[in-house]
């Protein structure tokens, strides 16, 4: 029988703060720009750049000063360095950067609100302060206007009238000024420019815009919209006309997947973009690396992406909102999102997670805080922010007290699942994310693998990710694995073809000859270890482990398994449950004199209900209120370590010690048993 306790993260403070471990870190900046060098983020001082962190959503960039003091020093608290400041141009949000309020018509986005952008310079000195980065998006969910300039502005009325914003030359004009305007202006707060501060670590030009859409994608038709489309077919008449190329007098279908020319165009047009939009900037004095766009829509897509200064990703454990979601576990799961590890990262570029997340109502999410961190670290991925921290700041407990929202925002229904500020599920787990980013407590995997594409226009159809062989999951939990294509030179230990069949297997001759070998053992292998033994996921007991010196861990379906780590021995009794221990000294775990373990599984509203779909997802039936509800996670622990005087205390939501947990210490081991007596979420394990 599952017992549960209240446990709520409160928006203004945290009940750990593990800030002292990065104390010499801050203010933001202090090692210079941050450049790249090969794989690498590298600041100018050497130091290397490693990332955690979350994304302010709409709203939530301008906050109010005493909100964004708070939150500033919370987020350092969890060993947060660095938040995305995502769709701060929303026309959906209240505030943003144009309008501080609702109800007022201002026809026009050429100018920001002085009282939004006071609140994001505010935001932006606090979090520098307490050694926080900003990472910048340019263009997102910006509606242009007839104020503007912008022809048949109520056609293009959706996220930044993509794709036509991606050619319309009046479209682009408004897009360098909103970036001349943002980058430029002077941080009265911190005294600097925005391009001038080294606390801006990257600028991300236009996340998920494309001319190329996703196979079932008819939100953003090309065909039909007025002038854009008969002078999108002229520019490709003209181009192709160009290249030699003959197109017929009949109307083009500017939304074809098949066009081999038509695509070819698509390409070029993008890079066209994506290089003049980088050197607006760089005249502008902007010194950061800048990315292009992600994720990878398809092979097209990611060509023209290719000559970014990284590669940028989003993974997704999703799928529908609060009337039809999916709650599925990753620990058993042959494919997952780190699939798209694989698939977006070019060639050995550096690479960052620009959002990612399992949302709330899952009620496995807890697995994804450790298991996405640990293989970023494998893959040497320099960074991660979640989608999304919150999509604005109220502090009344109605809103902050409970788990997700029942909202819709701009036009979108599953606003209120991604919301994890309060959630003990994802947030609270933060703390290990943080330090196995920020320390790279995992080691970066031996080999590294690439998945070999042909020139994007040789498939008759545009690629896209649902169509790249699941081989490659194999390989991702194993090694380090990123995409070549044609024309890059090769640089990976091993390469596979992209189109290689499922659940195959490529073998090298004597004779030196490759040949693709059918193995069901291959396929659907039983367990997966990553070439360090660090990593370990056990599909057939939806298990996964972590096994560094620095942070161990185990999640999934741990009930009645034993499971033998270096130096850590974990014996689960609660059915499902991550468990996970780190250091939070210089020393590892079998040294340290003080350790953070958090237990947790399942978390939800009082009174929150849900049913089966016939689909296999569920439907929210009862929100729930406050407060938010930890499911009680009981194991055995055993430690080995030098220290007999080792005691252990469980911690409450405000920071306040419970109890002390019986232990003993036997032929060098500290053991104790947790979610008996004094059950809650943290314990802290540390000498006296």
């Amino acid at each position: 029988m599952s017992r549960y306790i209240p446990f709520s993260l409160h928006w203004d403070d945290a009940p750990l703060d593990i800030s002292f471990v990065f104390e010499q870190e801050k203010p933001a900046g202090k090692h210079g720009f941050l450049t790249i060098q090969g794989d690498k983020m590298v600041f100018e001082d050497g130091t290397v750049g490693r990332f955690f962190g979350t994304l302010f959503n709409s709203g939530m960039n301008f906050c109010s000063h005493e909100h964004a003091e708070i939150v500033a020093r919370r987020l350092a608290k969890f060993g947060i360095n660095v938040v995305r400041l995502h769709q701060m141009d929303a026309d959906s949000a209240c505030p943003n950067l144009f309008n501080f309020t609702r109800g007022a018509h201002e026809n026009n986005t050429r100018s920001f609100d002085p009282r939004s952008l006071d609140r994001l310079d505010y935001l932006q000195a606090c979090l520098k302060k307490e050694g926080i980065y900003v990472y910048v998006d340019g263009i997102n969910h910006r509606i242009f206007r007839s104020g503007d300039g912008v022809r048949s502005a109520h056609l293009v009325d959706q996220r930044a009238g993509r794709p036509f914003c991606l050619f319309d030359p009046t479209m682009i004009e408004l897009e360098k000024k909103f970036n001349h305007d943002l980058m430029t202006h002077v941080n009265p707060y911190t005294g600097l420019r925005w391009c001038n501060d080294p606390a801006v670590m990257a600028f991300k030009l236009a996340p998920e815009l494309t001319m190329f859409q996703l196979p079932t994608a008819d939100k953003w038709p090309i065909n039909g919209v007025e002038p854009y489309c008969t002078e999108l077919e002229s520019r490709y008449r003209a181009w192709a006309a160009r290249q030699g190329i003959e197109v017929g007098p009949e109307p083009v279908d500017l939304d074809s997947k098949t066009n081999r020319s038509l695509r070819a165009f698509y390409v070029q047009l993008e890079r066209d973009y994506y290089e003049e939009m980088t050197a607006a900037l760089r005249a502008d004095g902007v010194k950061v690396p800048i990315i292009r766009d992600a994720p990878m829509f398809c092979l097209d897509h990611l060509t023209a992406l290719n000559g970014a200064d990284y590669s940028d990703n989003h993974l997704y454990w999703w799928s529908g909102d609060q009337r039809d979601f999916m709650s599925k576990n990753l620990s058993g799961s042959f494919n997952t999102m780190a699939e798209s590890f694989a698939i977006t990262r070019l060639g050995k570029n550096a690479h960052f997670i620009s959002e990612w997340d399992a949302p709330w109502p899952n009620h496995y999410r807890a697995e994804a805080p450790i298991f996405l961190p640990a293989y970023a670290c494998l893959q040497g991925t320099s960074g991660m922010t979640v989608h999304t921290y919150r999509y604005g700041c109220r502090e009344d407990e109605y809103t902050t007290g409970r788990l997700g929202r029942d909202i819709v925002i701009g036009g979108s229904y599953y606003r209120g699942t991604f919301d994890t500020y309060n959630d003990p599920a994802k947030f609270g787990l933060f703390y290990h994310a943080a330090l196995m980013m920020r320390r790279h407590d995992v080691q970066e995997a031996k080999e590294w693998v690439s998945i070999k594409f042909p020139h994007h226009t040789q498939p008759e159809s545009i690629v896209y990710p649902k169509d790249i062989s699941g081989h490659m999951a194999g390989d991702i939990y194993r090694h380090k694995v990123s995409t070549r294509l044609e024309g890059m030179e090769p640089f990976a230990d091993r390469e596979i073809p992209y189109d290689m069949p499922a659940g195959s297997r490529m073998e090298l001759s004597d004779a030196g000859d490759l040949t693709i070998v059918t193995d069901e053992s291959y396929q659907r292998p039983k367990v997966l270890v990553s070439d360090t033994g660090e990593l370990v996921r056990d599909l057939e007991r939806s298990i996964g482990t972590v096994d560094s010196p620095n942070t161990k861990a185990a999640y999934g379906f741990i009930g009645n398994h034993q499971l033998k780590l270096t130096d850590v021995t974990i014996r689960g009794e609660t059915d499902f449950a991550v468990i996970a221990l780190s250091t939070l000294t210089d020393d590892p775990i079998c040294k340290s004199e003080n350790i953070l373990l958090t237990t947790v599984g399942r978390a939800k509203n009082t009174g929150y209900t849900d049913e089966e779909l016939p689909n296999g997802h569920r439907k929210v039936t009862n929100h729930g209120t406050a407060p938010v509800l930890v499911e009680v996670i009981e194991a055995e622990i055993r430690i080995r370590t030098p220290h007999h005087n080792m005691r252990v205390v469980s911690i409450d939501e405000d920071g306040f010690i419970t109890g002390k947990i019986p232990s003993r210490y036997e032929n060098g081991e500290l053991i104790f048993e947790v979610g008996k007596e004094f059950a809650q979420m943290y314990y802290l394990i540390q000498t006296v």
